[in-house]
Parts: C-alpha cells; structure tokens; sequence
C-alpha cells in the first residue's frame, strides 16, 4: 500500500468512514515505521533511554525498599517486647498475652523469660530510675574443658515453640535443622538449648555437642554504678545437649541502636522451661518471674502496615506499641526492630538523593535523542509531504499521520523501555559483586520483578510520552506551515 493513500481528500462524517480512516492512518504509520529504520531508530531509541533507566531507577528503589519486609520484618519472629511493671502470676500473664493477640493489628504474641528492662521515668525536673535484674549465662563446653560468660539466658516454653507465627519464624532462624525434635522423647536433642550464631562461633559449638554445665545467674545493676552489681539468685544445669545454632538477629534484635534493653556481650543461649523441670530447678523461673524478668513479644500482622516504607513501618509500630501501653500503665514497650529500620531509613534518603543526581542527566540525554529523532523525521518527509499535498492533503491530515507514526513509537518505546527497566534492576539487585551472578539465585528471584508498578509506568512514561507527543506537534506544525507555504 502506497504511503500517501487515502491520506489526502475530503472523507464523509460518517462514524463507519472515520473508522476506516484511523485505519488507514494506522495501517500507513506501520509501513512508514517500518520502511523509515533509520529515523524511527532514533526516535524510539531516545524513549527506550529515558523510559529504561528513569524506571529502573524506581523499580530499583522499590525492590530495596521491599527489602524491609524480606529482612527486617517477615523473617522475624517478633517485632515488639512488652515488659510488665509488677509481679504478676501465670494465670495474668496470659490473659496479657492473650489481650495482646486480640489487636486487630497483632498476629501472635508469647511469653518469655529472660533480661528485665531498666526503666527511666522523668516527670518534671526528678528522674526515677527502676533497674531491674539481667539472666547471665556462663556455659562451660565438654569437649574443650573451657568457660564462657556474659551470655544473655531466654527460656521459652513448648507453646512459644509450637506456635504456628513466632514459632515457626524462630526455628526458620534455625541455621541447623528447623526440626529439633527438643520435645519428642525420642529425640537425642530432647530438652537441649539453642545457641546463637555468634556464641557457638566463640566457643566453637556445634549442633548435638554437650555442655558440661550452665549456670544462670539472676544479676542487679547498682543505679548510681552501672559497673556494680549484685546476684539474686543462681542455678546450675548440668550436661545439657546442644539441640540448634540460631542466627545472631533473633532475640538482640534491638542491638546497639536501643538503650531500653541490656543484652550480653557473647551472644544468647535459649533454653526451654522444660529443662529446669527435669533438673529439679522450677524455683528458679519463679526467681525470674519475681524479679520482673517475664516479658512478651509480639509479631505484628504484616498485612496492616506499610512494609515498602522503613520509616513508616517503624512509626507504625511504634504507634502500635504506646496504643498497648495506654491500655495498661503496667506495659512498657520497647521496639524490637528500630535499629534495623535505621540503615534502610538512611538508604532511603541516600537513593532519593541519588535518583535525583542521575535523573537530570538521563532526562536531558534523552530529550536530546527524542528532538534529534524528530527533526529527522520531520527532515525525511519532505518528499511525502509534498507528495500529500499535489493529492490535495490538508496540513491538519499530515500532522495528523506524522502524529499516529510517533504515537506508534511512544507506546513501543514505553513497552520495551519498562521491559529493559525489569532486567536492568533485576540485574543489579541479584549481582554478587561486579558483572558476577549467581545464576540460580538470579533466576530464581526473576518473579520478584516482574510486577507493575504504577509510577515507574504512568508517571515516568507518561511523562516522557507526553512531552514526545507536545514536541512533535509543535514542530510538525512549523515544518509543515513552512513547507506548505
């Protein structure tokens, strides 16, 4: 089909023609497209640019950020820790629990044993100071004969284990098998205890080894002397398997960046409630629980918080958290996952920054290629233009064929661009070092990118399709007024 046909005369109003005149614009732009490589390469060439690596850029960003849900939020097992003022019997514990769980935004939440909180309390120009009482853990391992301290104690029941939310997530943390079996008789890991990861590196434990003894020691720090301190109670367990090594993050997840807890220095040792019992030891949780050394954690339900957003997420949770403590006096709060939260906040800020330095130039290199792409189109259609006009074409009908062909252009352009924009930010995000992939791990997280997001669509193509379209009709109504003319 000739490029110029039925492009020039006078058409009927009928809608029936006017659809068959949108074909034969549509039918001449493809021909024309095609026909035309090198001016049509230019055009879309500038569009691809833009559209890629603008949405790249946010594809990018957003997979970062999502990376608070994988790391910070999903794998943990709790988010929040509740301490209680006062000493309280099993039986109220558990109705706190179970009042925690009814939140609409609170998955599960379970009791532990372990490190008290030291609780500052200003009210006008006086400070109160409550400190409370650390479990330290000392472990002297079997096979090398040798002792280590200041290791932070957690007890934990069958219930906090077998439960389907924070349960599961805990023994998803398991660096060694999930299945323990430290509740099934059978098992040669019955009653044994979890170290974590940075413990058993320093005194070189594995899963199944035996330490010789453990002993627990319910400590007090002097206020007015943080380095004093002073034991309330002891209790040592003897021959106690290894039954799992957990990673580092669960049970300190405050770190360095929260004062409110005080975690030891060589790592945690969890060891069930269970163990105490066929030691002889119960006496020893009602030591902790009278020294205020009972607490409750709390998974939040992911479905009711903004997980893209670090800074969000954390101002959801700590909204959360003094929504619980105003229902009680007795509850203090402590976010878990505040510290982790940081770098991501600072990483934020840092890509925003950044997107912004790299838009500027990529936008003008690719207005650049879009002008450069137009002009020579423009250029290239001397002949047919005036061609259309011997065959009596109104400017109206050539401006209305050159804006079909960049229409064409600026859909494909936005497709493929966005395409590109997928792979270029999935190849960044799975690189292990410079031009180095893990190939079956890159695959494998291939689905993760292939989403729509709606800005780094719309509003980045949309953008740059709508000031192609305003360039190419302000120019194409100067070239042909003076062609025509």
């Amino acid at each position: 089909m000739d490029l110029t046909e039925n492009i020039g005369g006078n058409y009927p109003k009928a809608s029936r023609v006017r659809i068959k005149e949108r074909i034969v614009y549509l039918k001449a732009a493809f021909v024309s497209i095609v026909r035309n490589k090198r001016r049509s390469s230019s055009m879309i060439a500038g569009l691809i640019l833009g559209i890629s690596i603008l949405s790249g850029i946010l594809l990018y960003s957003t997979v970062l950020m999502n990376n608070v849900y994988d790391t910070v939020i999903e794998g943990s097992p709790y988010e929040i820790r509740i301490d209680f003022r006062g000493n309280f019997d099993e039986s109220q514990l558990e109705g706190f629990k179970n009042d925690f769980i009814s939140n609409p935004k609170v998955l599960d939440a379970q009791l532990l044993y372990g490190n008290a909180r030291t609780i500052v309390e200003t009210t006008g120009t006086s400070t109160n100071m409550y400190t409370l009482a650390n479990l330290e853990a000392e472990i002297l391992v079997e096979y090398s004969n040798q002792t280590f301290s200041n290791a932070e104690g957690i007890f934990f029941s069958s219930t906090f284990l077998s439960s389907p939310d924070i349960g599961v997530r805990f023994k998803n943390k398991l660096l060694t098998s999930p299945d323990t079996g430290i509740y099934t008789n059978s098992s040669p890991y019955y009653h044994g205890v979890i170290i974590s990861e940075d413990l058993a590196e320093q005194a070189r434990i594995q899963q199944g080894n035996i330490l010789k003894s453990i002993s627990l020691s319910i400590t007090q720090q002097d206020p007015e002397n943080i380095f004093n301190r002073k034991t309330l109670s002891q209790n040592t367990l003897s021959n106690v398997t290894v039954a799992g090594i957990i990673s580092s993050d669960v049970g300190a997840s405050a770190g360095i960046f929260s004062e409110a807890l005080m975690f030891g220095t060589s790592g945690s040792i969890y060891l069930p409630q269970e163990l105490l019992e066929s030691q002889n030891k119960t006496e020893f949780l009602t030591d902790l629980r009278m020294n205020e050394m009972r607490y409750a954690v709390i998974k939040i339900d992911e479905g009711k918080f903004n997980l893209a957003d670090p800074q969000q997420v954390n101002s959801q949770i700590n909204q959360l958290m003094n929504e619980i403590e105003k229902t009680n006096n007795i509850f203090i709060g402590t976010n878990l996952v505040e510290g982790q939260l940081l770098p991501f906040q600072i990483l934020s800020i840092f890509i925003f920054i950044f997107d912004g330095i790299l838009t500027v130039p990529v936008a003008i290199l690719s207005l650049y290629l879009l002008s450069f792409g137009v002009d020579l189109s423009l250029h290239e259609r001397k002949y047919q233009v005036g061609i259309l006009k011997t065959q009596g074409a109104s400017p109206k009908q050539i401006k209305r064929k050159v804006l079909t062909e960049t229409f064409i252009l600026a859909i494909s352009g936005l497709i493929i661009g966005y395409l590109v924009a997928i792979f270029a930010a999935w190849g960044i995000g799975t690189a292990k070092g410079f031009m180095r992939w893990d190939w079956d791990y890159a695959l494998s997280e291939l689905p993760d990118f292939f989403y729509f997001d709606q800005i780094a669509f719309f509003v980045v193509g949309g953008l740059i399709f709508v000031i192609l379209l305003l360039m190419v009709n302000g120019k194409a109504n100067t070239f042909i007024e003076m062609e025509i003319t």
